[in-house]
């Protein structure tokens, strides 16, 4: 019988590269849930090798000069920018620019998958849904961006940025 399946949840990074590189690889088996994460200046983005392709969720992520998206596996309401989003990532600055697809178009919440609650239903274990983060990578709370309208159908709380930083620092 197969071993355990590892899982993980990846949610709101900002994964910058160098050109040829990957930003994320699934190996071994694992399948994560990777969410509203951005991805830029890489060879691909994403790379599922072997059994955990069919079972790996990508969704809500953002892709800026990013060769292959994602290999190996299926994304859901990903994009693609044609522009910049970042502030001045040349040196360093990823914060969000103004009007950038990024800025609340987060998914804020996912439900566990049914073959998890199946499983863990009878075993008494409550659902776990996936919830994007409520603060950004520097203790920010994330909100509204009242100069950009967000993407509607992405759940309750739409007002967050996909990535690490949440445009809301004014």
């Amino acid at each position: 019988p197969v071993a355990g399946v590892p899982f993980g949840r990846i949610l709101n990074n900002t994964i910058v590269g160098s050109g040829a590189t990957t930003g994320i690889v699934i190996t071994d088996g694992a399948s994560p849930t990777l969410l509203n994460n951005v991805f830029a200046d890489l060879g691909s983005g994403v790379q599922v090798q072997g059994s955990g392709s069919q079972q790996t969720v990508i969704s809500t992520s953002a892709f800026y000069r990013v060769g292959a998206e994602v290999v190996g596996a299926t994304q859901t309401q990903g994009m693609t920018l044609t522009n910049n989003p970042f502030v001045n990532s040349s040196v360093g600055n990823f914060y969000p620019s103004a009007n950038t697809a990024i800025v609340d178009s987060s998914l804020n919440s996912l439900q566990d998958r049914n073959s998890y609650a199946v499983f863990k239903e009878p075993l008494g274990i409550a659902p776990s849904p996936i919830v994007a983060p409520s603060r950004d990578v520097f203790g920010q709370l994330r909100g509204d961006d009242p100069g950009q309208a967000g993407i509607p159908g992405l759940g309750l709380d739409v007002f967050k940025d996909r990535g690490a930083i949440e445009r809301i620092d004014f």
